[in-house]
């Protein structure tokens, strides 16, 4: 092995090299003398693509042109007259600037532009809210051989950052691809000419009077000053420009930039598989049409089947015209052609589908198919021929290849270039496709004779036999129209067969009046009797009340009905439904049951004479489990309590010590955030509840609130409130990983008392320790501590910082009570969902006259029926959020609407009702319906309202945290 180190033939020459900004650049020369050259001199430096906040990708090709062409026209406008000038020249390169920002050139390749997309917010004495948005056009054009140069496209942004998310790569490659396209023979033929009359003399084969060619005289200038005026080849290179290749090759794109990108070649393979796919779907579909015999499937399966064939063909040969378009070669003007030909071949196709079903339906429905015995699946698959052989042909016509061809065949006036235009491989293309094409036609041909042909019936006599068996006098099956009358006839008509009356004119059985009923058709001819009582499960009556309620309800998504059952009196229904509200986000359901007074119409079909109020259909009301007192108990101090059978904020319960010690936990100790107010509380809550989820954790939750003094009645903060009172403990079980402390502490102390092994635990006595820190740790339990003073014992703590990034809040997870939900949608359903509202603030935000100077005054009675006035309708349901303690402030506009209060509908949560006996049953003791609860009452209820006032957006200039903070 030492031999082979020491052969000449066996060295690898190793060139001092860097990686910068993602690129790798080498210094082309393996002296010693360069071997600490990256130290001395270090190739160009892009700040941007280090930058986070910029967002970039490169795009890569190989050009067929020189690197002194690919350098030059990377600046020009398109036609647009700019004001460009040279500011320096030198040997590190030379700058220029125009209106949208500088142009500099860094050696040995780099180009790099600047541009401000629109202008800073920067104003004297003022800083910048924002940076502006900048964008930056960088070219790196390497040279790889005489008349070969590769050139890679960098445009670093710091806006949109989304868009290179989510659009791939190689859709963006397309536009490069064609920019690149449209100048390459015009190039080529540039760089060749400048190559036979030498790159000093450049000036006398270019005409550069206009300010805009500023930057291609400067690079010139620089090149022949600093540079020798051309590259330096040394002897690897020798003799002038080889001659241009043919034209798909000099424009290809696969082995130029496609080969080499992994989402363009990607996206290569994947087209490709997906056109086999289609095409394995065409045949295989028009195989089972074929291979079916009739009546194994049904038309509409057959035609289905069909047409998926043809969809599918006709996806498989425009998706091969695409990938060959877009991944192979794209001739010159394809900018043009192409877009016009998929916009004219789509429109065909369309047209062409259009007066297909315009054709079948009018054979289908004439008498002419009748008498002809057409039938429809015939019909329809001989248009599919049609349309598929004008395809073809449209298809085939459109194709370069082909025209050349045709072309060739039609003139023999001109004489054809056999090195641009290979007739050989067109021709083979042509016949290729027209072999599939015959394939497939011929495909459609068999399946249109399976389906079509009809053999003889082999049992021909079946028939005659059918006749000696029926029509005969005294025939075995012959109908016995005779009419013998039975004890069951007796007070019964009967008429004789001369006499009978015609099928028209006969009473329709009850199976014919349900049919005409739910097909919406009027027997006039029917009597009805408005007296009879009505049949509350009939399906008819609960078709009327959906029918009622649609019409009525309009703001409601109503989801499942039960069936109507009797009310109290005589034709009257109850039914029970499930419903939501169409402006809420969330997909909350509630319950209502309703007593309808059900009659008749002219058509005795059922109709809603009249309905009652929100709960008023006591009868349909789901059964709700009682729990039994003894008959001693004459007197109850409390309603019979109620179980909601929806509700079940049940604690979770571990189970065994195995499951305890599998388990991980994430645990807080109470900290400073306890008997805050309640915004605080759910932002620490959640915080501590994403990291439990980022860590992958069980969260140890207390169930214990302490609700501060601001929605106390006592004006004290006050312990030993329960979680479940004003969140749906039931969600938050299902969305996130939790178990409660009382139990997990009681399993905690089981284990212990029980095994040698003690739990390992982690500590962590400060919240400087981070989510990322503790993301690997392997103890059953993390205990996070709170023992510091405040601020620095308030959970949210946890979240900031660099933990910000890392931890999500699930807002998602946190919902209201559905006891309290329940409040919300009576106070709702009581006003049939159909209402506005205004939130009115007063309170000490009234009295503060220093903080918001006008609110008091822009809440006074007499203000707000002005203000109302203009914005919401009279005699309208108007319901009145608000925190004033005073009842009668709102009397004023009790004479312009139907005014509703929280108040008004106190007995939704006293002593006798089902919100009251619940957390009642929960808490052990009766639970007091505080301020906080008000609160999220007022708020789901002014949410729901049609029109919605906001006090500091509708109704005072005053900012909604005081004076100067809007």
């Amino acid at each position: 092995m030492g031999k082979v180190h020491t052969l000449n033939k066996a060295c690898v020459a190793v060139y001092p090299s860097i990686v910068q900004n993602g690129i790798l650049w080498f210094w082309p020369n393996s002296d010693d003398e360069y071997k600490d050259i990256v130290t001395k001199k270090k190739p160009p430096c892009i700040p941007e693509l280090d930058d986070p906040s910029f967002t970039y990708q490169m795009f890569c090709r190989d050009i067929p042109y020189g690197v002194l062409i690919a350098s030059e026209p990377l600046d020009r406008e398109g036609g647009s007259p700019i004001d460009l000038n040279i500011q320096r020249l030198d040997k590190n390169g030379f700058s220029a600037t125009e209106p949208d920002g500088p142009w500099n050139f860094f050696p040995p390749c780099l180009f790099r532009g600047d541009a401000i997309i629109g202008k800073s917010d920067n104003t004297e004495g003022k800083v910048a809210r924002k940076p502006p948005l900048k964008v930056l056009l960088i070219f790196i054009c390497i040279p790889v051989s005489p008349g070969n140069s590769r050139m890679m496209f960098i445009f670093p942004k710091n806006f949109g950052l989304w868009i290179d998310r989510v659009v791939p790569r190689w859709i963006q490659h397309i536009e490069q691809n064609l920019i690149i396209d449209s100048d390459l023979l015009l190039l080529r033929g540039q760089d060749k000419k400048l190559m036979e009359f030498g790159q000093s003399n450049w000036q006398k084969v270019c005409f550069v009077p206009t300010k805009a060619d500023a930057s291609v005289v400067a690079f010139r200038k620089w090149l022949k000053k600093y540079a020798g005026g051309q590259i330096d080849w040394g002897t690897k290179f020798d003799g002038p420009i080889p001659n241009a290749p043919p034209r798909d090759q000099l424009m290809d794109r696969y082995w130029s930039h496609v080969v080499n990108c992994s989402s363009c070649n990607g996206a290569y393979k994947g087209l490709n598989a997906l056109k086999m796919c289609l095409q394995v779907l065409s045949v295989v579909s028009m195989a089972i049409v074929a291979a079916t015999k009739q009546g194994m499937i049904s038309v509409a399966a057959r035609n289905t089947l069909a047409g998926a064939a043809v969809l599918c063909f006709v996806g498989s040969k425009w998706l091969s015209h695409f990938i060959y378009k877009i991944f192979k070669f794209h001739d010159y003007n394809h900018a043009y052609e192409y877009i016009g030909a998929v916009s004219l071949s789509s429109l065909l196709i369309i047209i062409i589908i259009f007066f297909h079903y315009t054709i079948l339906f009018c054979f289908t429905r004439s008498t002419i198919t009748s008498h002809l015995h057409f039938r429809s699946d015939t019909i329809q698959l001989f248009i599919i021929i049609i349309i598929i052989i004008i395809i073809i042909i449209y298809r085939s016509i459109l194709n370069p290849s082909v025209r050349k061809v045709l072309c060739v065949l039609l003139s023999e006036m001109k004489e054809t270039n056999t090195t641009t235009d290979p007739i050989g491989q067109n021709v083979i293309k042509l016949i290729s496709n027209v072999c599939f094409s015959v394939f497939v036609f011929t495909v459609l041909v068999v399946t249109v004779i399976a389906i079509t042909y009809q053999p003889p019936d082999p049992w021909e006599s079946s028939r005659a036999l059918t006749r000696v068996f029926t029509d005969v006098e005294n025939a075995t099956f012959q109908t016995d129209t005779s009419v013998i009358k039975t004890g069951e006839d007796a007070g019964m008509t009967v008429f004789s067969p001369a006499s009978a009356p015609v099928e028209a004119d006969a009473q329709p059985s009850d199976s014919q009046v349900q049919i005409s009923e739910d097909l919406g058709i009027s027997n006039t001819s029917l009597v009805c009797d408005d007296s009879r009582l009505v049949n509350c499960s009939d399906r008819g009556v609960l078709m009327a009340i959906k029918k009622f309620n649609l019409k009525h309800f309009k703001s409601i998504v109503f989801l499942d009905y039960q069936t109507p059952v009797n009310g109290s009196n005589a034709n009257e229904c109850d039914v029970s439904w499930r419903f939501r509200n169409r402006r809420e986000k969330s997909w909350r359901r509630y319950r209502d049951f309703r007593r309808f007074k059900i009659g008749y119409t002219d058509d005795c079909s059922y109709k809603v004479v009249g309905a009652r109020g929100w709960h008023s259909g006591v009868n349909a009301r789901r059964p709700r489990a009682r729990f039994n007192t003894t008959r001693s108990e004459r007197t109850a101090r409390v309603s019979p309590l109620y179980r909601d059978d929806e509700i079940n904020d049940t604690i979770p319960v571990l189970g065994s010590d195995l499951a305890f010690r599998n388990g991980k936990y994430l645990y807080y100790s109470r900290g400073g955030d306890y008997c805050k107010n309640m915004n605080h509380y759910i932002w620490s809550f959640l915080c501590a509840l994403g990291e439990a989820q980022y860590l992958n954790r069980t969260f140890v939750m207390d169930l214990s609130v302490c609700l501060a003094s601001t929605y106390t009645s006592s004006k004290k903060d006050e312990e030993g409130k329960d979680f479940r009172f004003y969140f749906d403990f039931e969600h938050l079980k299902e969305t996130a990983s939790i178990v409660e402390e009382d139990e997990f502490l009681k399993d905690w102390k089981r284990w212990e008392k029980n095994h040698k092994k003690k739990i390992p635990v982690r500590k962590v006595p400060t919240y400087k320790v981070t989510p990322m820190q503790l993301k690997k740790d392997r103890s059953t339990i993390i205990w996070r501590q709170f023992d510091t003073p405040e601020p620095e014992n308030y959970w949210y703590r946890v979240c900031e910082s660099k933990a910000a990034n890392y931890i999500q809040r699930p807002w998602h997870a946190l919902y209201k009570s559905k006891r309290l939900m329940n409040i919300v949608s009576e106070i709702s359903g009581q006003m049939d969902w159909d209402f506005d509202a205004v939130h009115v603030v007063r309170g000490e935000k009234a009295q503060n006259k220093e903080m918001w100077p006008h609110l008091d005054e822009d809440t006074s009675p007499d203000a707000l029926v002005t203000k109302l006035q203009g914005i919401v309708q009279p005699w309208r349901n108007l319901y009145v959020a608000t925190n004033e303690a005073f009842y009668n402030y709102f009397d004023r506009l009790r004479s312009h609407y139907k005014v509703h209060l929280l108040d008004d509908y106190k007995e939704l949560w006293g002593n006798t009702s089902e919100w009251y006996n619940e957390t009642t049953l929960l808490n052990g003791k009766p639970v007091e319906f505080d301020g906080y609860m008000r609160v999220a009452v007022d708020t789901e209820v002014f949410y729901r309202a049609k029109t919605q006032v906001e006090t500091f957006y509708n109704l005072t200039a005053d900012c909604k945290d005081g004076i100067n903070t809007c």
